[in-house]
Parts: structure tokens; C-alpha cells; sequence
């Protein structure tokens, strides 16, 4: 709910909590998301060196906004591997 439909963590907790009987506190699903960040990191990186190594990568980047504030998404999209980050600035 937080990453697909950008909830917050206090709406989505409400969610849970009106929509299926589910007690979870905003702290409990961030940690969550923390522990799947941990354990995606790996794949990422793999996805990174593909697409590093790759001899063409179309890039792109667009405005995004993190909590109402500017940021920017990165894309790079390779022959075997598309990846993207998101960072406060352009550099």
C-alpha cells in the first residue's frame, strides 16, 4: 500500500485495521519494510553490475516527490536489466 498506491504508513495501518481486523502499528510495518529492503539488497545489486555492463542503457529521469518533497527518479533501462533509483538531487 505504502510503495504501489503511495500510503502512508498511519493509512495504511488504518486499513488494516478497519478493513481486515488486523492491530499493526506504523513502526511494525516499517521495520517490515526495512526487513524486505535487506533481503531485495542483494538482487539490486545484481541488477546494478547487469546493467553497468551492459554496452547500451537507455537513461531517464523524472521528477518524483518523497514525502511532498522534490526528488528525482533515475532510470536506466540495459539489455538484460532495467533499475532505477531515487535521489533528492540531479547529480
Amino acid at each position: 500500500m505504502t510503495k504501489q498506491m503511495g500510503l502512508s504508513l498511519g493509512n495504511a495501518e488504518q486499513i488494516l485495521a478497519q478493513g481486515f481486523g488486523l492491530q499493526v502499528h506504523t513502526s511494525t510495518l516499517s521495520r517490515g519494510i526495512l526487513r524486505m529492503a535487506g533481503k531485495a539488497e542483494p538482487t539490486y545489486n545484481s541488477l546494478l553490475g547487469l546493467a553497468r555492463n551492459s554496452l547500451v542503457n537507455s537513461l531517464d529521469e523524472t521528477g518524483w516527490r518523497v514525502g511532498g518533497r522534490p526528488h528525482w527518479a533515475h532510470v536506466a533501462v540495459g539489455e538484460q536489466a532495467t533499475v532505477y533509483t531515487i535521489r533528492r538531487g540531479r547529480g
